[in-house]
């Protein structure tokens, strides 16, 4: 009788060299998934890398006789500072236009600023770049969307960074 009640208890699961497997090749899966998504920049390197960078950023709504004051060539500094941001490679400029709400009928209505352009101006710079950081130009954090108070030689203005691009 004592015999039969053993029988009847419950057995316990051994773990054996197959579970130890299947552990380690999920915990290998897991470390190889964090390895290239890495948000936390574990397993990058913390040294700062040299790129040539080249950026993009518009001045809006500048007025036709001062867009003039931009030429290529021209030594970019940040506005509040006398750091050096990059040369001036090219400079395009576009119609400045504005959108309308028309009242009643609910639609939007494009309209040309008269005297007025868009103006692109393409730096290029030799910079550090930081995992985690991004570009920085003496100091100056250079990224898409931040918007850049710059100097040129005829020119002051805010504007934003609309592009960016490495040079390999």
């Amino acid at each position: 009788m004592e015999n039969n009640i053993k029988n009847t208890e419950k057995k316990r699961r051994r773990f054996n060299a197959f579970d130890l497997l299947i552990l380690v090749i999920a915990l290998a899966v897991a470390f190889a998934a964090f390895w290239i998504i890495d948000p936390l920049y574990l397993f990058s390197a913390d040294e700062k890398q040299p790129v040539t960078l080249t950026y993009v950023v518009v001045f809006r709504g500048v007025d036709d006789d001062v867009k003039n004051g931009m030429k290529m060539g021209d030594t970019v500094t940040a506005g509040s500072t006398s750091e050096v941001l990059g040369k001036v490679t090219a400079i395009k400029t576009k119609e400045a236009v504005v959108w309308e709400h028309i009242e009643g009928n609910d639609t939007m209505v494009k309209k040309t600023l008269e005297g007025k352009s868009d103006v692109y101006v393409t730096v290029k710079v030799d910079c550090q770049y930081e995992k985690g950081i991004g570009y920085t130009v003496n100091g100056q954090q250079i990224a898409y969307g931040t918007r850049l108070s710059l100097r040129l030689s005829g020119f002051v203005g805010v504007g934003e960074c609309v592009s960016l691009s490495v040079d390999k």
